[in-house]
């Protein structure tokens, strides 16, 4: 009876510190495997597939290299790939991914300095909630290598709130939320007024025209 008592004791206090102990980790938002992503940070989960891909060339001294193979994953929503529409159409197919893997070592820096490029040219006020603190997400990350991936989740909450997910390459997740057209206004980016011809042809292969 005295080793049964000890042992009950002992569970007890194994489960009241396992209860009193800070939760450090997080759910994974979005889980991707080949070709399918399952997006779990709405209810229900959403499986979202890819549609298409594009490859980010830029221009440095001259020499055009490689910088990212972006994908894109919908779950088939009011936008069509071979549409040139997909921002006036974004509410209709959220929740939506876009994936970037990386064909170079870049810094986090590098990588928002190459999106404020973007925004600009499209007239997004970096200081725009949602913007501004997403942008401060992505120059904070440490460098990604070659081969590693980043990924923005945009989706709606139930409540209406816009929210873009940034996934970093050692998992870590980043959620924002933004004022209306929030994330319509970081896909301009991507899918809006391209800030070099470059980045055109991304746009063009990702929206398959």
């Amino acid at each position: 009876m005295g080793m049964l008592k000890f042992e009950t004791t002992l569970k007890l206090t194994l489960c009241s510190l396992i209860l009193l102990a800070p939760f450090t980790g997080s759910a994974a938002s979005l889980m991707c495997t080949g070709d399918t992503c399952n997006v779990t940070a709405v209810t229900p989960a959403k499986a979202l597939t890819k549609v298409s891909e594009g490859v980010r060339i830029k221009k440095i001294a001259f020499i055009k290299v490689k910088v990212y193979r972006a994908e894109l994953f919908t779950s088939g929503g009011t936008w069509k790939k071979g549409e040139d529409n997909l921002l006036e159409k974004i509410d209709g197919n959220l929740p939506i991914v876009l994936r970037l893997n990386l064909l170079r070592d870049i810094g986090g820096a590098k990588i928002e300095d190459s999106f404020r490029d973007a925004l600009k040219a499209n007239d997004v006020d970096l200081n725009s909630t949602g913007i501004k603190e997403l942008m401060a997400a992505v120059k904070s990350t440490k460098e990604i290598k070659e081969n590693e991936t980043a990924s923005f989740v945009g989706f709606k909450k139930a409540t209406g709130e816009e929210v873009v997910i940034l996934v970093g390459p050692d998992g870590k997740e980043t959620e924002t939320q933004g004022s209306p057209g929030f994330i319509k206004n970081l896909f301009s980016i991507w899918f809006g007024k391209p800030a070099d011809d470059q980045l055109a042809q991304t746009k063009k292969d990702l929206l398959g025209l």
